[in-house]
């Protein structure tokens, strides 16, 4: 089923809705994440994310029951160190999660987008304080004090996310398993990233806590050494040495402390048995190596370190969702805006410039739960009033205006005549248009401050000059008619300067308007990318699933004998031909066995053996 992308001024729906969507940050493979407000007393507004369960979704129980059981997870979970779940709501009838709203970004983008990767101790700073996060959700009871056992099974780069003021959230507890669920996977395939996953969960073991310990030694080792653990093994290479329980030493490298090498030797264990038993013992470990370093790290150093190397995205973005938060405060489905002034402006200053960002959502994930007055939450004041000042009457040029219609509004030139009596009679008509025409223009532009003045939201357009009625609108330079009003060629909800009024439509990604005031690109949804290079009709790839850019633009996976590729965030199997069967779980020899064959290791199935005196004759074993 095919989503269309969410505009405000499409789900407004009667403004009777606890909550109001502002813009769409993400989608995953349950659920749609989007930015929105929650109202309260005396115009104050707060900030929230909404997980909203995928409508086509909804009317099946198996997928239901696993969104609620994230759901009545994720709300028992209360720590600093793990992104707060307010409430489980519904919206327009689909189950939905509503969380804090953070700003930041997460490890992964520290790790490959920031112009310099984290210092050592700041990394470790933020592995301790997940940590944290982690023994809390490790140690949840249930209401009569039973030990719901809670095991994330996806801690990653992209699961542990960094706020600007330096504090650490674990997120996504989306398939974390406590003990006692009634709600069980769909497949037999395990759950979680294979890079970051312990022997026993590829097994497929019952497992606990160390299992997330593993995940976060992974994350260590390649904070000491600087690079990825599997460095660029293939997703088989890596299945094959995490079953023959061989994991990577740290390099032979002397700089390396050897408090941090035995750390990561302890966490890496392939024996649950050998690794630390609680993430509050891994992180006690951790914490006493960094109090032993000259330089402190805290929170500060962390928050300063981000802002430094993310500060300019963090504007741009600030701008793009205090846009968004505008459109949809205006209860029409549109935001007036007012005329610039001054000469003809070629950049645009309504809508950020936002660089495209492959693989982020708008604000890295989902910021800081915090209360804005008038939902605006720039630091600067009205962002819209200083994008648009209020217009001037030079602003009117007649050269420059545009109609709705394609004849040009121009006074016809008078006959060269001496002065007589109808050229005496066209200039004073003349006249009295120009006065008109100023006035109105004088009137609006007192109204809308007047309407400002008293806390409006709906500031009037001055650019819609109608010269008589029944005229058609005319609009000042850098905007066009839509609906009986001017609105600038630099939004996005109208269109840009196209010539419809309706929305720019790019898929899975966050629009804006480009320097030539066409639809375009301003950031891709999290997982996709805009690979065949149009940002004109936004990112089309999705790198989780697609084997011709699997997990980026340029790897291709391989084809395969009698399977048909997948990915899986790596190049994996998608299916075997029938009669074969991927026995050996190496994803890089295809379906390797005929399973109607003569092998009577695997007759019929991967697995079924025949007993001695018997052989497989058409997927059987017969005598």
């Amino acid at each position: 089923m095919e989503e269309s992308i969410y505009t405000p001024s499409s789900t407004r729906g009667n403004g009777t809705s606890k909550y109001q969507l502002v813009m769409e940050l993400g989608k995953g493979g349950m659920g749609i994440a989007h930015l929105a407000m929650s109202r309260g007393p005396q115009g104050f507004t707060k900030l929230l994310v909404l997980k909203i369960m995928r409508r086509e979704l909804v009317a099946e129980a198996d997928l239901r029951r696993m969104f609620l059981e994230e759901a009545r997870i994720s709300a028992r979970l209360s720590h600093p160190n793990i992104v707060h779940v307010f409430e489980v709501d519904e919206h327009e009838g689909c189950p939905c999660i509503v969380m804090e709203y953070l700003e930041g970004q997460p490890l992964s983008s520290l790790l490959t987008r920031a112009p310099q990767r984290p210092p050592l101790a700041l990394h470790l700073h933020i592995l301790a304080r997940a940590l944290a996060g982690l023994h809390a959700a490790h140690e949840l009871r249930d209401y009569d004090g039973t030990p719901l056992r809670l095991v994330h099974r996806d801690v990653s780069p992209h699961n542990v996310f960094v706020l600007f003021d330096g504090q650490v959230k674990v997120l996504d507890f989306g398939i974390a398993k406590a003990a006692g669920s009634e709600v069980e996977t769909r497949t037999g395939t395990p759950k979680g990233k294979i890079r970051y996953m312990p022997p026993e969960q590829l097994l497929r073991d019952p497992l606990d806590r160390r299992a997330d310990l593993f995940a976060v030694g992974v994350l260590l080792w390649e904070a000491v050494a600087g690079r990825r653990l599997w460095a660029e093994m293939e997703e088989g290479e890596v299945t094959r040495a995490l079953l023959n329980r061989k994991i990577p030493a740290l390099p032979d490298d002397p700089q390396i402390p050897a408090e941090l090498r035995a750390i990561s030797a302890r966490a890496l264990a392939p024996d649950p048995a050998d690794r630390y038993p609680t993430a509050e013992a891994f992180q006690r470990d951790l914490d006493r190596y960094l109090s032993s370093q000259p330089v402190p790290c805290g929170p500060e150093e962390v928050g300063a370190y981000l802002r430094e190397q993310f500060g300019d995205l963090r504007q741009a973005t600030k701008k793009l969702i205090d846009y968004h938060i505008k459109s949809a405060q205006n209860g029409t489905g549109s935001t007036p805006v007012r005329t610039p002034t001054g000469p003809r402006r070629t950049t645009t200053n309504g809508f950020p410039a936002v660089p495209r960002v492959s693989g982020m959502t708008a604000m890295g994930a989902p910021a800081t739960a915090g209360g804005l007055e008038g939902a605006s939450g720039n630091e600067g004041g009205d962002a819209m009033t200083k994008a648009y000042p209020p217009p001037t009457i030079g602003a009117l040029d007649p050269g420059m205006m545009t109609t709705e219609t394609p004849t040009p509004l121009r006074a016809h030139a008078a006959a060269p005549h001496h002065w007589n009596r109808r050229l005496v009679v066209a200039g004073a008509i003349a006249g009295v248009l120009a006065f008109l025409l100023a006035g109105a223009s004088f009137l609006r532009g007192g109204g809308s401050h007047g309407s400002e003045g008293r806390g409006g939201d709906r500031p009037a357009s001055t650019a819609a000059v109608p010269l008589s009625p029944g005229a058609p609108v005319v609009c000042g330079p850098g905007f066009k008619p839509c609906g009986g009003e001017c609105v600038s060629i630099e939004r996005p909800d109208f269109g840009c300067g196209g010539e419809s009024c309706q929305s720019c439509q790019v898929q899975n990604a966050t629009a804006r308007c480009n320097l030539h005031h066409q639809c375009d690109t301003a950031i891709c949804y999290q997982s996709f990318d805009d690979c065949d290079g149009n940002s004109h009709n936004g990112c089309e790839t999705d790198l989780r699933i697609d084997p011709d850019h699997c997990g980026a633009c340029t790897r291709k996976c391989p084809q395969l004998p009698h399977a048909q590729r997948g990915c899986g965030d790596a190049c994996t199997i998608w299916r075997c031909s029938a009669g074969y069967g991927d026995c050996n779980g190496v994803a890089e020899d295809g379906c390797e066995v005929s399973l109607y064959g003569a092998d009577f290791n695997n007759c019929g199935h991967c697995g079924n053996v025949c007993v001695p005196g018997q052989h497989c004759r058409r997927g059987e074993c017969v005598r």
